[in-house]
């Protein structure tokens, strides 16, 4: 009875992260939920200090628990008494390691393993996961069809790790919940499936992926620009369309979000127009696809780009908008406060 009377209690992972960091403050600004977040240990007072500063006022609403994704027993106590799990984190790495299966592959499946198996028998009524549009943007198979979230990209060896990972990581999950007992199945499924996330940190940290590239652009650090086509989306639209997700997310649906699709060099546009003049320098400097072929004879990754060079793959995001009641922030806009973000806390160098 004490349960019942009390908020749904909603685990989420890596709150640490700069998606799983704007979940937090989505859930606990709609008022309706409890939240525990897992960190690598919430002992590090360092590390907490930055997610005190980063959630201000809200940090007192979380409650933080050290859990390792690979380590079964903690995945399992954190999921004690939780009504929902958005499951966030991941391994994503900014170059491929040599040993990809043991450091990026296996580490994304074993998340969702660990987290799906600790939710049988549990409380939990709904796991959201986050995948990526990497799972539907079909650049291989059928390029010049629109993808959408009934498109599955297939895997092949082109593909860098990190697309492996979200690939395999996503149908284990599917599998796992098909190969349950009907005595089993107390709880839904949904995939959420993230293109390029710019916007706004939350965090004093651009130790990911996304804000990794937009502080390495605000850093004239690329060696140029790649000719290859992203789906984009604004990192609260991202935390939005999980946290909606727990109640308009449909048991077993793919949710690919999308902005739009557009060049790198595209993405790159309103940082130039807006930080130029400031004394930033923003490449425009497009890669020559010979010194990128010649780069590949050495290089996994360089592959890959060549396999994806100048390839219009298109993702639709008008589905996930539509289902989950999202209106997707403009690209130039999201881009450019991803920028002023990482400059007010000081995370660029100034030019």
């Amino acid at each position: 009875m004490e349960r019942q009377s009390r908020k749904p209690l909603v685990l989420v992972t890596g709150v640490s992260g700069y998606v799983a960091s704007w979940c937090v403050h989505t859930l606990i600004k709609t008022g309706k939920y409890r939240v525990r977040g897992t960190v690598r240990d919430h002992t590090d007072q360092s590390q907490m200090e930055i997610l005190r500063k980063g959630f201000g006022d809200y940090f007192d609403q979380i409650e933080f628990v050290s859990a390792d994704l690979q380590d079964q027993e903690a995945i399992k106590k954190a999921v004690d008494d939780v009504t929902y799990v958005l499951h966030i984190a991941s391994p994503y790495p900014m170059a491929s390691p040599k040993n990809a299966d043991k450091e990026v592959i296996q580490p994304a499946i074993d998340g969702n393993k660990h987290i799906l198996n600790a939710c049988v028998g549990s409380y939990v009524q709904k796991v959201i996961l986050t995948s990526s549009t990497l799972t539907v943007q079909d650049f291989w198979e059928n390029p010049d069809k629109v993808s959408d979230h009934r498109t599955i990209v297939k895997e092949n060896k082109k593909m860098i790790p990190y697309y492996k990972s979200k690939i395999r990581a996503e149908r284990y999950a599917f599998e796992f919940m098909d190969n349950l007992k009907s005595a089993d199945r107390t709880f839904e499924l949904v995939t959420i499936h993230p293109g390029v996330i710019t916007g706004r940190a939350l965090l004093p940290r651009a130790d990911g992926a996304s804000l990794g590239l937009m502080k390495n652009v605000l850093e004239n650090k690329l060696p140029g620009v790649i000719p290859m086509y992203f789906a984009q989306v604004d990192v609260q639209d991202v935390a939005l369309a999980h946290v909606n997700a727990i109640e308009m997310g449909r048991d077993r649906e793919r949710y690919p979000l999308a902005s739009g699709t557009y060049t790198m060099g595209e993405l790159f546009d309103p940082i130039r127009e807006e930080f130029a003049s400031k004394g930033y320098k923003i490449t425009k400097k497009e890669m020559s696809k010979c010194a990128v072929r010649i780069g590949a004879i050495f290089n996994k990754d360089a592959r890959f780009f060549l396999s994806i060079w100048n390839i219009h793959a298109e993702v639709d995001g008008t589905f996930a908008a539509k289902e989950l009641g999202l209106k997707y922030k403009p690209m130039k806009e999201s881009v450019v406060e991803a920028c002023d973000s990482l400059i007010e806390f000081g995370l660029v160098k100034s030019p």
